[in-house]
Order: C-alpha cells, then structure tokens, then sequence
C-alpha cells in the first residue's frame, strides 16, 4: 500500500475545512492547518484550494456528527467583537472566532468546545451570516451607509449620531426616548400627498420604489421608524387582502365599520412595543390602499399608559383604524373581531424571556386557523421559531413559508448583537416568515440557499 500524495492531502484538508464556510481564503486555510501542527507552507496550500475550488466537495456531515471547529485570529475586515458567546467574559486582544461561521466570538478554546449548540447551529450560522441584508436608496445617502457598513463596534446612541439622527425621536430606538406618565406620540403623521396609483407596484419595490412614491428625500431616516406600517402594509399586499376587502371579507370591523357599510379587513397585531408610541404613522396605511377599510388590533402585555384608538381617512372613502388592548392574545381574542391575518413584529418566539408566553397563543392561533406572519431580526430567529410554533403550537409545517428577507426591514444593522459575541446580520424587522399565507404567497427575498 503506497502512501497517499502530500499535494492530494492538501487538497482533502482543504475540502474537509471548507465544509462549513466554503468562503475560507487560503490564508485562513493554512492558519488552520498550521494550527493543527501542518508545516505546510501557504504557496502549497494555495495550490491545494485552487485544485480543491475546481473539485466537488464531499457531502456534509450529518448534526450527529458535528463537532467543535477550530478557532482563527478574527478576519481583518470583519466585525468588531467584544464578548465570548459561551461565557460572555470581555475579549480584547485575545478575540477568536469559529472557523465554521466567522461570526461567533469565544476566548479560549475551551469555551469553544463547551459550546455545543453552537456545534449544531454553525452550518446556519455560516450560512445567515453570507446573507447581504443591505439596504438601497439613490445616490446611497451617508446615514445609509452608515447604518449599514459599520462593523459593530460602536453603541446604539453612538450608532444613530453618527446616522445623524440621535438627538430627535429616533431616541426612540436606543432607549433615550422611552413612553411618559400619559401616553404621548413621539412622532406625527408624515406631511400628505397623493396616493400612488398602483400601491402593489410601490411595495413590490421595497424601500426605493416606497421613497420615489411618497416623495421623501433619501437624506431622511424615516424607514428606521417607518419599517413596522410598511412591514404590515407588505403583508396585506402579499395576501391581496386590499383587493379581498373591496370584494368581501369581515364587515364592520369597528372603528367606523357597521352594519351595511363596505366590507373591510381586520389585523391582530401582537406584541406591540415601540410602536406604541408612534401609532400616527400607520397613516401611511391609509395612503397606501385609500379605498381599504382597516381595522388593526394591537394586544400585548404592555406595561406603558395605552394610546386612545386613532383613526386615518382615505380619499377613496377608506378608513384605517388602530386600537391598542392589554392583555396576551389566547386570553382577549374571543372579545375581538375574527382576523383576516395575525401578524407579530419582531416576535422573538424562540427567544429566552419571551418563548415561555407563546405556546398559548400559538395553540390559539392554531385553532383559530387565521394566517399568520412574524418578523424576527435574524434568519435564525425566524428558522427556530418556524420550528418552535411547530413544536408548542402544533402549527403545520406544511403550510410554513420559508424564511425571507423582509423588504421593509429598518434600515440599520444591530450594534453588538449578544454583547458583541455575535456578527452575522441583525435587523429590526429583518427576516419573515409563517403559516397559512397560502401557496404562492411571497412574503419576502428567500435565501439564496434554499434556492438550490
């Protein structure tokens, strides 16, 4: 039995590190290896990644078979980290991430080995992190770019100054502006205009199409705060709920609907929170689809003084009402309208301090058979809550729509996600998905592996 050639094991080092993140260089390849104890030198391992790239690569093991991947001095370029992941102990000079994904911190080897959920979880983690969630408006204006390309270094108050809007109601996303003794808006309505003649065109567009249609200037960072309306009006066009609720639907679903009067849509909305407190601009409902008459129902455990219902008119003779109750949703639905759609924002259902009040709710919702549509700041979060409602609401995967890109989602890139363990892409209302939408129904960007 000869031995096997030194170029072929190269070449098989190669395809076996590259298992998880096929985006390895081969600068990061030989750090590997040299860290294994490989004298190989990096021209070898240069030409062992570019035979390997031409090859095909063997199969992925299976989640039985995961293990810890070694760790590589953090890429230049990429974020900015702080913390470990597995014991949160702060990180400076001695940063170190996952090979597997490049997005996970740890400090230590051992901390590494001891995470074993991340073990399971880094095939997904290479894969979100490879996701281009960057947002696009003409001319790319500054505060854009900012938001979007910093390298998570910086605080949320540090982040928005430097978007130059910190000092204004956009406090309202860091925390410097937060609710009052009397509920009070921190925002108006934005100035009116006429409605677009074709509304589906405009949200088919994203966030481009919305500002060209709405005449905003591209200087403004109105989207930070705009992405909870749009992300709802997004959903309704998704499901032709616009056009269902001119043809039939619920009538009178108060807030100006009663008996005899045009068929309208009802919306549950659980889970509200910031947006509490800028209810005026879900106008932009009523711009949007003029002729539509829509009630929205916001209910949630919340602990601020709540708003009085508001009301927007059309100018077609349609009428969006908001109303806001407290209390969770499988305890207060029987008092409500039955809903054309569920939708929740920035849902958080599998997320620890939040997972424990969902599996009523989800069980409700499963009975009650209305579709429903969930944001999550990351493709993770929307992938382990599809599996969670699955799992604690008996919801159908079946009829789950995979995870997407939400068209509409706020502008901005998370500062320091889990502490600054963590640098794969985090948004506001970045990712969607859900059960029942019906098939056909696009509900955002899919990812580009599920394509495959």
């Amino acid at each position: 039995m000869t031995d096997q050639d030194p170029a072929d094991l190269l070449i098989s080092a190669v395809h076996r590190l590259r298992l998880t993140n096929a985006t390895l260089t081969a600068k990061q390849v030989h750090a590997l290896l040299v860290a294994e104890g490989s004298d190989a030198a990096l021209s070898d391992v240069k030409k062992a990644c570019s035979k390997a790239s031409k090859q095909k690569p063997p199969p992925a093991p299976s989640p039985a078979q995961t293990v810890c991947r070694p760790l590589l001095v953090k890429p230049s370029g990429s974020v900015i980290f702080f913390r470990c992941l597995r014991c949160q102990k702060r990180v400076v000079s001695n940063a170190r991430v996952c090979s597997g994904c490049l997005c996970v911190c740890y400090c230590s080897a051992a901390c590494a080995e001891a995470d074993e959920g991340h073990h399971r979880e880094c095939a997904d983690y290479a894969r979100h992190a490879r996701r281009d969630v960057r947002v696009r408006l003409e001319g790319d204006p500054p505060w854009l770019a900012a938001a979007m390309e910093h390298r998570c270094d910086a605080t949320y108050c540090e982040l928005l100054e430097q978007m130059g809007c910190h000092d204004s109601i956009y406090g309202l996303i860091c925390g410097c502006v937060g609710p009052s003794a009397e509920h009070r808006y921190v925002t108006d309505s934005l100035p009116p205009s006429p409605p677009p003649s074709a509304p589906s065109e405009v949200l088919l567009g994203g966030w481009s199409s919305y500002y060209a249609a709405r005449g905003l200037a591209v200087e403004s960072q109105a989207a930070l705060l705009l992405s909870w309306p749009l992300t709802v009006a997004h959903v309704l066009n998704a499901l032709g709920l616009p056009e269902r609720g001119r043809e039939g639907g619920n009538e009178g679903a108060d807030g100006g609907g009663g008996g005899g009067e045009a068929p309208g849509v009802t919306v549950h909305y659980l889970g509200p929170e910031k947006e509490v407190m800028m209810l005026p601009l879900f106008s932009e409902l009523a711009w949007l689809f003029p002729a539509l008459r829509l009630h929205i129902e916001m209910v949630g455990p919340l602990g601020i003084a709540l708003p009085p219902p508001i009301a927007f008119d059309g100018e077609k003779g349609g009428r969006v009402t908001v109303a806001v109750r407290r209390g969770l949703y499988h305890e207060v639905a029987q008092e409500m309208e039955t809903p054309d759609v569920v939708v929740a924002l920035n849902a958080g259902l599998a997320i620890a301090g939040y997972n424990e009040r969902w599996p009523e709710t989800l069980g409700y919702l499963q009975r009650l058979g209305a579709p429903i549509v969930f944001t999550d700041y990351s493709a993770q979060s929307i992938d382990k809550g599809l599996r969670f409602g699955e799992q604690h609401g008996g919801l159908d995967a079946a009829t789950a729509s995979p995870t997407a890109l939400n068209p509409f989602r706020a502008p901005m890139r998370l500062p320091r996600v889990d502490g600054g363990a963590v640098g794969f892409p985090t948004l506001s209302n970045g990712f969607i998905g859900g059960w029942g939408v019906g098939r056909g129904v696009v509900l955002g960007e899919p990812d580009e592996e599920l394509r495959k």
